[in-house]
């Protein structure tokens, strides 16, 4: 098959082509690849083996991808993260115990909290409008 064939390519983009459009045997060949846009689309298009792998790498987009296509281990881990970038994918495909717990603990950009106020429930709501209203009785 020609795809067995792009997973050992120099070239980036057929690794990638191959994590986007191979089989499961093909990207646990690529989890490990050297290239972060050939792991991001193993953690968007593979299974939750490699999404257990990526969870950790080093690089912000592959957590994000797998905050995005990932289920509530991931995001438990990842709830936790640095940046800002995985967490607002937390905000969004996570559970509502994830929101509560990144509204407890707001980013400084709103880029967060906005995610909760549009996925968050009526009670994390209220409360982002609870914060909105005391901010602007400080200013």
């Amino acid at each position: 098959e020609i795809i067995d064939k792009f997973v050992k390519e120099q070239k980036t983009a057929l690794r990638e082509y191959a994590a986007q459009h191979g089989t499961d045997k093909h990207r646990d060949q690529l989890v490990g690849d050297e290239d972060s846009f050939v792991r991001t689309n193993v953690a968007k298009y593979g299974n939750d083996d490699h999404r257990d792998k990526l969870v950790g790498d080093g690089n912000v987009n592959v957590r994000a991808a797998v905050a995005e296509s990932g289920n509530k281990r991931h995001h438990d881990i990842l709830v936790n993260d640095p940046e800002n970038d995985v967490k607002v994918q937390v905000a969004i495909h996570g559970n509502h115990s994830h929101r509560q717990k990144l509204l407890d603990n707001p980013d400084d950009s709103g880029s967060i909290l906005r995610e909760i106020a549009k996925h968050g429930n009526d009670k994390q709501k209220e409360n982002l409008l609870i914060m909105n209203i005391l901010e602007l009785e400080v200013m």
